[in-house]
């Protein structure tokens, strides 16, 4: 059930703007307001019904794929409040801005702390980092905190002042292509650095274009 959820809220979040668009030209932003509530509030009582008996708490993870749903939910469902009371429909495209603030506040949390979000992620696949890895990987933590502020501020500003069609496009299809083209340019710029290869396809491919280096530290690589 719980893996059915997170299935569902990863579709609800992808396919959001999409449905907004259509939503929005077919009924008047309070009526959309309040269908969206109301699918809200039955993902919110599936999940909680979900986790009872489950050991364990995930509390604390931002964002709707850990325990932190409810709260980032919350936040959604005051949003929609708002467009069904007020029956503006800015508050509804608003929306999208609750996932990249609960991905900047996790990112930009973790620079407080010794390892970066990104340095967690690595140590999965490479326990032990070097110092030029974990120095890499707190500069990728900061360079997708930027990414998320850009983002936050660019989804605000169609959703106040732009055409639904133009806000629809960034957040549906924009929003992504950037996303994947960020982590295309530093899956590269990682291997141009270190050239650690593993046995895909791309990084064959990459280690023909740039070859691994014998010997040197990847202090030396990094400059």
């Amino acid at each position: 059930m719980r893996l059915v959820l997170t299935i569902l809220w990863t579709v609800l979040t992808v396919t959001y703007p999409l449905v907004v668009y259509v939503g929005l030209r077919a009924w008047p932003p309070h009526v959309l307001a309040l269908v969206l509530l109301t699918l809200l509030g039955g993902m919110i009582g599936l999940r909680r019904l979900a986790s009872r008996g489950v050991s364990g708490s995930t509390e604390g993870v931002a964002g709707p794929a850990g325990g932190g749903a409810l709260r980032w939910s919350l936040l959604a469902a005051a949003l929609l409040v708002l467009a069904a009371v007020l029956r503006q429909g800015a508050f509804i495209k608003a929306v999208p801005v609750l996932v990249s603030g609960s991905l900047l506040l996790v990112f930009g949390w973790s620079l407080r702390g010794e390892q970066s979000f990104v340095e967690r992620l690595a140590r999965r696949q490479e326990p032990e980092l070097s110092p030029a890895k974990v120095r890499y990987c707190r500069r990728v933590t900061v360079v997708w905190c930027c990414f998320f502020v850009l983002n936050i501020a660019i989804t605000l500003g169609l959703a106040v002042s732009a055409p639904l069609s133009w806000w629809t496009l960034y957040t549906g299809v924009i929003a992504y292509a950037l996303i994947g083209g960020l982590f295309a340019v530093e899956y590269v710029v990682r291997k141009a650095m270190f050239r650690d290869y593993g046995t895909w396809w791309h990084d064959r491919l990459l280690a023909r274009v740039l070859p691994p280096r014998t010997g040197g530290s990847d202090a030396q690589r990094e400059r």
